[in-house]
């Protein structure tokens, strides 16, 4: 009976260790969480978008699909009109962003642009309070209705696109942006190489059932910074909307209207500088005296040979022109002048000087010329010719 009240005291200091250190374990970690409060003026950190925010937007957004796009009640085909005999007005908006051919010779301009639509679709609104405050969805091309832009059929124009979302809001706004390549008939007329500035035009219109009921509206082109393509530069870009009637209904086709030129100064150097040089030369050679008859004969040589290879470089340059360049006629002047130059030295060199050899019969002079021509000047006109047919003709 005398080791009963052991028994008790072990069991009430076991347990009054057992409060010490719980009280001890409470206070660390009361001290721990006093130490990592945040101090004042600090933002306590937060989700992007909580779990059961999360949730109650898929729902939210499951619950828009079901209503107008589940159980076949939106019709992709119909055009958002309520009278079939009405127009849809459809805004278009051009952003180009790059060239990438532009063809002399098959006059062809290739060049890649991003090309928004916007049009209403008013059977498709929502309120946002009732659906999670989604104020935007996307939808495919063959969830909703959706304008197709392309060039006209016959007109060497063509609009290559890839299949892109659409964006409705929750007042029935709709918008597609593509970006598409465009290729369309560009006609360069080089008559003013190389300080010629060429227009390009680009033919845009609906197509499809519904092409006809679907108004094509142009707004303002974005302009960022002019595109460059080579020798090329787009300094100007304009669009505008060509109304065309379609029975009781006039309805509009857009046009987008780009301005290229020239910048390179290279053909300064290469092209309109030799040219004015011989040009020059060859008007300096008719006033050599006589006496330097050699001399005269020599630089007319060098130039007809000069002409004849800057003639030919500038025919490449220009290949493809419908009309014969300014530079090229001037050059084609300038060979005449030289062989007119070549021509005439020849048969004054075979005609003797009355102070050296004394009068002459008329009958010689004229062989002695013909004699000269045979070897000089009847090549001379051959190849001039030649290069008439080769070149101009």
């Amino acid at each position: 009976m005398e080791e009963l009240p052991k028994t008790l005291e072990s069991t009430n200091s076991s347990t009054c260790h057992r409060e010490a250190r719980a009280a001890l374990f409470t206070t660390i970690n009361s001290r721990t969480r006093t130490s990592t409060r945040r101090p004042r003026g600090v933002s306590r950190p937060y989700r992007l978008l909580p779990r059961r925010r999360f949730r109650n937007i898929t729902a939210s957004a499951n619950a828009i699909n079901e209503r107008y796009f589940g159980n076949n009640v939106y019709d992709p085909l119909a055009r958002p009109v309520a009278d079939d005999s009405k127009a849809v007005d459809v805004h278009f908006k051009f952003l180009l962003t790059g060239i990438r051919s532009l063809n002399p010779i098959t006059h062809t301009l290739i060049s890649t642009a991003l090309l928004c639509s916007f049009w209403k679709e008013p059977r498709i609104r929502w309120p946002k309070r009732y659906y999670g405050n989604i104020s935007t969805i996307r939808a495919t091309p063959e969830m909703i209705w959706t304008p197709d832009i392309q060039g006209p059929i016959g007109r060497s124009n063509e609009v290559q696109t890839k299949s892109f979302n659409s964006l409705i809001n929750h007042q029935g706004n709709a918008s597609r942006c593509v970006f598409a390549e465009l290729r369309s008939l560009c006609r360069l007329d080089l008559a003013s190489f190389p300080y010629d500035e060429q227009i390009c035009r680009i033919i845009l219109r609906p197509h499809g059932l519904s092409a006809r009921l679907v108004n094509l509206v142009m707004n303002n082109v974005s302009e960022s910074h002019p595109v460059q393509y080579g020798e090329w530069i787009v300094h100007a870009i304009k669009a505008y909307t060509h109304f065309n009637n379609y029975g009781p209904i006039e309805l509009g086709t857009g046009v987008i209207e780009m301005r290229l030129k020239r910048t390179s100064a290279h053909y300064r150097w290469s092209v309109c500088i030799p040219t004015a040089s011989l040009l020059l030369i060859a008007l300096v050679c008719s006033w050599i005296p006589r006496r330097q008859i050699r001399t005269r004969q020599e630089l007319l040589s060098g130039l007809l040979l000069s002409n004849v290879l800057l003639l030919r470089h500038t025919t490449v340059l220009v290949e493809g022109a419908q009309k014969l360049p300014n530079i090229l006629v001037l050059q084609n002047f300038c060979l005449g002048l030289v062989t007119v130059n070549i021509v005439s030295t020849s048969i004054l060199q075979g005609c003797p000087s009355p102070t050296r050899g004394g009068r002459i019969k008329g009958h010689e002079t004229f062989g002695v010329a013909i004699g000269k021509l045979d070897v000089f000047g009847y090549p001379t006109v051959g190849a001039l010719l030649i290069l008439w047919t080769l070149f101009v003709a």
